[in-house]
């Protein structure tokens, strides 16, 4: 049998929830919105999630999950993974310094922001396993940041060939503090990182993890892209020119458009889709059409019995607080089917509503070309164990104007003339990341003439594919995170690989790269796919 392959496709169906829990334990089991489509996979993400544990649980953690499982059906979902943002703040922890203290000598104790994953036991019997499951967090709550009363929990995983990332958060609250919540987006977006290494400090994390992927944004290395939770955007009317209205007459504002139901007026006054057209946050990212949630503001209801659901506590503007929006790349496809809210499921225990999505997700693997061949066969192969090679070629560097204005503004010691950039690319199969020599900077950007990247690795090469090749921008003059990453890309290598016997397989890119979730620039080039002895 030789290199080829063929693939298979399949379309599984995804439900994404969030709730924000309001720190107490809902009266009833655990809701799980869109339970009669039967879906394939439940990610369930929440935020205030820290009560006291009910009869038969040892905390609130443990209740949660296992009250998760119980209620989707442990016979009939395996959970896949659950994590919660660790560490949060305690009373007791008065300093920065008291609280990393705590948080080495292991005191420090989970915050409410959780996620857990299910799975089918069908869709496992039938060979779609999550293989390469991961686990990574950021925390960007109180005391600089390190606490993860605020952050976001990330679980990634591939089926197949796709590879699916699901990040739940929780952004900064309050309407005045929009800056904080867009640098909550780019912290957690950007500083998401393993749990092993238990602190929650992005510039610590960098200097001790070797694992190459860890120092690869989850952004950029996934085909499709789940991102939910209590990201706390506000609705925010206003005054002609920008003007700021009165609180009570913004409360007034948005009620009547509620009334109305015009969720197109109050999209018009959404910060999250207002800074996302902006370039700031989300970037890539979209809610089910029309672009925004069609349904009654999740935040903030009154919490006392007997009231109606839709009650709303005007100490704060009525908002979306709660959503779910999703991205794909190249390689990825999926398509939101029904995004609604639930007030039937609030309870009088927490101030805000229930919010779920439901999705069609496209997922691929190899199957062996040679009729009757199972793929398993194919992967044992010892004729397929040849040494492979991806060869990288005329490269050039496009940047962004924007962020090159922005990223040497706080630097002391270098400038943007002194950089000297060069390409880097990765690959799971390859032992060794690639790299082009520096070349300096300059005004029209970079090319990489005479220049190739050469990667080779062995074993199969539906084995290599399932693994994207990973390409990096980086300035070897500066370690600061704003100057050093100029950027991060994902080449799909499924096509190429597919198409690649002993003949070589070429083709060209041009890819955006992104860092901490918003544009860096382009790069572009071609690649080459060969076998070799």
């Amino acid at each position: 049998m030789g290199g080829k392959f063929s693939v298979e496709k399949k379309k599984i169906t995804v439900t994404v929830i969030t709730w924000n829990l309001g720190n107490e334990c809902p009266t009833s089991n655990f809701p799980f919105m869109g339970k009669e489509n039967d879906s394939d996979i439940y990610a369930f993400g929440c935020q205030e999630a820290v009560y006291k544990a009910r009869d038969g649980f040892l905390d609130g953690e443990q209740d949660f999950f296992i009250s998760t499982h119980r209620e989707i059906g442990e016979e009939k979902y395996e959970m896949i993974e659950c994590q919660s943002l660790t560490p949060r703040t305690d009373k007791t922890y008065k300093s920065e310094e008291d609280f990393v203290r705590a948080v080495r000598a292991g005191k420090a104790r989970p915050s409410g922001i959780r996620l857990v994953v299910f799975c089918k036991k069908s869709l496992l019997a039938e060979g779609w396993s999550p293989e390469d499951v991961e686990v990574n967090l950021q925390t960007c709550g109180r005391l600089g940041g390190v606490s993860g009363n605020k952050g976001g929990v990330c679980i990634s995983f591939r089926l197949g060939f796709t590879w699916v990332s699901f990040i739940s958060g929780h952004f900064n609250a309050h309407t005045h503090e929009l800056e904080r919540r867009v640098q909550d987006y780019g912290n957690v977006f950007g500083g998401l990182h393993p749990v092993s290494d238990d602190y929650g400090d992005a510039t610590h994390y960098e200097s001790v993890v070797t694992d190459w992927k860890r120092n690869i944004e989850v952004n950029n290395r996934s085909h499709v892209l789940y991102a939910f939770g209590d990201f706390n955007f506000r609705l925010e009317p206003q005054l002609p020119l920008g003007l700021e209205m009165e609180h009570e007459d913004q409360c007034e504002e948005v009620l009547a458009a509620v009334e109305l139901r015009q969720w197109r007026d109050l999209a018009a006054v959404d910060q999250l889709l207002r800074e996302q057209a902006k370039g700031r946050v989300f970037h890539g990212y979209v809610e089910k059409s029309p672009g925004h949630p069609t349904w009654a503001p999740t935040f903030k209801l009154n919490k006392k019995p007997g009231e109606n659901p839709l009650s709303y506590n005007l100490k704060r503007c009525p908002s979306w607080c709660d959503r779910v929006l999703y991205r794909t790349v190249e390689g990825g496809k999926t398509e939101c089917i029904k995004y609604s809210s639930h007030p039937e499921y609030q309870p009088n225990t927490s101030d805000h509503i229930p919010v779920s999505a439901q999705f069609e997700l496209e997922v691929v693997r190899a199957q062996a070309k040679t009729v009757g061949a199972s793929v398993a066969g194919m992967f044992r192969n010892k004729s397929d164990a040849k040494s492979r090679a991806l060869i990288l070629a005329h490269l050039v560097y496009e940047p962004d104007e924007t962020f090159l204005a922005e990223a040497f503004e706080d630097e002391e010691n270098t400038t943007l003339a002194d950089a000297q950039l060069l390409v880097q690319c990765y690959h799971t199969k390859v032992a060794e990341r690639g790299n082009t020599e520096p070349i300096p900077y300059n005004a029209s950007g970079v090319r990489w003439s005479g220049q190739s990247i050469r990667m080779s690795a062995k074993g199969s090469i539906s084995d290599f594919a399932k693994h994207p090749l990973i390409v990096c921008v980086r300035n070897t003059q500066s370690m600061e995170h704003k100057s050093h990453r100029f950027g991060e890309t994902m080449v799909d290598l499924r096509e190429l690989c597919a198409s690649s016997d002993k003949d070589c397989g070429k083709g060209t890119f041009r890819k955006e790269l992104l860092q901490r979730g918003t544009t860096r620039g382009f790069l572009s080039g071609t690649f080459e796919f060969e076998h070799f002895h």
